[in-house]
Order: C-alpha cells, then structure tokens, then sequence
C-alpha cells in the first residue's frame, strides 16, 4: 500500500511540474512596463501600444502581447510625457507614428531598431535632452524617394518642413547619431546644418553618401564611413571645420566636387587603392592638411584622376602603400 502511495505522490509532483511549465510565459511577454495600453489593429492580428496610465521614466515596451504581435507605436503614443528618460522598443515594432514622443523632454537616448520600416513626422519634436539616436535609416524610411523634396533628412524627425530647418530643428545636446546595418543611402542633405552634431557611424551596408549630406556640420568630429561605400557625393563633408582625420575605406571609387572643401582642421586622411576619381575642389581650403596615408602604390596613385583646385592633396606628404 506505501509502495502504490509513493508512486502517486511521484506522478503527480510530476503533472505539478508539466503543469507550471505549460501556463509559464515568455519574457518578452512578462518583462514590460505596466500600463500600457494597447489597441488591437483592424485585422485582428497585432497590437499598437500607447502610454495609457504607465508612469514610469524607463519604459519597456513588449514583443508580444496577449499572444499577438506589437508592430506600431501609434500617433502621439507618448507624447507630453515629460518626465520619460529612456524606452526600450523592440524588433517587433515596424511603424512608429507621428509625434510619437512629441516633447518628452527628458528623453536622453534612443534606439529605433532596423525592424522598423515607416516613421511618422515629428516624433522627436520638443525631445530638448536627447543625446544619442541609433537610426535604421534617416527621415521617414522610404529609400525609394531622395530627391530635393523627399523627407530622408535628420531634420524630419523633430518638425523641421525641410532640410533647410535642420539646425533651427535638430536640438543642440544630439551629439552622435548611429545608423544601424540595411540602410544603403545617406541621401540628399541628410544631415545639412546639423550643426553641433560631434560623431556620426556610417554602416557598411551603405554604399552611397549624398550631395551636401554632412554640409555645414560645423562640429562634427569623428566619421566612420563603412566599408560598403562606394561614392560620396558633392559637397558631402563640406565645411565640416573641426574635422581633423578620415579613413576613406578602398570600396570607395568616386569623390565628387568639393566633398571636402573647406575642411579647414583636416590634417590627414587614409585613402584606400579603390578610389579612381577625385572631383575638382574636392580637398580646397584643406589648409591643414599635410598628411595622406595611402593603401596603393606610386602607380595606382598616378592613375587616379584628380581633379583642378586639389593643392592641398597634391603638395601632401603622401605615404605609399599604408597598411594601417
């Protein structure tokens, strides 16, 4: 009789057991601020999340929710939140509406991950603190459109009406902005006038740095251009007067006119053996630099095509097959 009692204590410790496992939820599921509110889509499939009652200075939003998906931050989600200082979004997330963080003036750093593919207007307008943006591309996603009158510039993010209001739009702490891997196009003044932006990484999945991209970032200190770039466009560095170095990877075959006049504070620059063209007035009133460290040889130097008004690269101390 003990034995037969011993064995149904066992088995159902062990229904106890399968039991806990099967109602235990994920922690994408578990780990996220409470009170959020979330609204279910059209199609019954997803959710978009808001602040609803949540009052905390770090938010976390879920993957999923109710055994559904979270795929949008709606239109003004948490605007006026004053007193938010961080947001955790996940991959999830693929639309992120306008004015979504409208004045949430405490709002310090954030990461909006490569799973988004559409952002609304204006959704940092009123962010005064913000430091650092990780972006999967610039302005509102659509890669397809960089003409003059497309949104694929910072400015866009923060209520600017175009490129032109960068500086009067893009607040004075954002000092790095990051962008993440999949995006292939810094476009047409991207960041023009981005004034008092300090550090800014380029992914290698670019391959294409517009005209007049990075003009007029005064303070603009460190760049790191990946390894995909293939042509940088006029104007795209011009002006950026407290620039002191840069690497030009070797995927690089094109620098157009005047990319990098005006770089007053250039002292030396890394040029890889893919390059083949170089605009005229690309390094004019470089008149610091004195230093160019190249991946080639004497030869494959000599067959670049340099264009007029180059001085300041051509009188260079060239260094011949750098392999730093």
């Amino acid at each position: 009789m003990k034995k037969i009692s011993r064995i149904f204590s066992i088995l159902c410790l062990g229904l106890s057991t399968v039991s806990l496992a099967a109602c235990g939820k994920s922690n994408s599921e578990n780990n996220y601020t409470k009170g959020l509110e979330f609204t279910l889509s059209a199609d019954g499939n997803s959710y978009s999340v808001s602040i609803g009652t949540a009052t905390d200075t770090e938010i976390i939003i879920p993957s999923v929710y109710n055994k559904k998906p979270v795929t949008a931050i709606g239109n003004g989600a948490f605007d006026n939140c004053s007193l938010l200082e961080s947001i955790v979004i996940p991959n999830s997330v693929k639309k992120i509406g306008g004015y979504a963080f409208e004045n949430c003036s405490s709002l310090k750093n954030v990461k909006i991950p490569s799973s988004v593919t559409s952002i609304g207007k204006s959704i940092f307008f009123g962010c005064s603190s913000l430091t650092s943006l990780a972006l999967p591309f610039i302005g509102d996603g659509n890669e397809n459109n960089y003409s003059y009158n497309s949104n694929n510039y910072l400015g866009y993010l923060f209520g600017a009406a175009s490129s032109s209001e960068n500086s009067k739009y893009v607040p004075s702490s954002l000092k790095e902005v990051t962008i993440l891997d999949d995006c292939t196009t810094i476009g047409y003044r991207a960041f023009y006038e981005c004034i008092l932006l300090e550090s800014i990484v380029i992914p290698n999945s670019v391959t294409t740095i517009g005209s007049d991209a990075f003009k007029y970032c005064h303070f603009l200190e460190s760049i790191t251009i990946g390894k995909g770039v293939e042509s940088i466009g006029r104007d795209a560095f011009e002006n950026c007067t407290s620039l002191e170095s840069i690497v030009i990877p070797s995927s690089v075959t094109t620098i157009g006119d005047r990319a990098f006049s005006g770089c007053s504070s250039l002292k030396s620059v890394v040029i890889g053996n893919g390059l083949r063209n170089i605009g005229n007035s690309a390094f004019a009133r470089c008149s610091s630099l004195t230093t160019v460290y190249y991946k080639g040889t004497t030869q494959q130097w000599n067959d670049i095509y340099i264009g007029s008004s180059n001085g300041y690269l051509i009188n260079a101390n060239i260094i011949y097959n750098y392999k730093g």
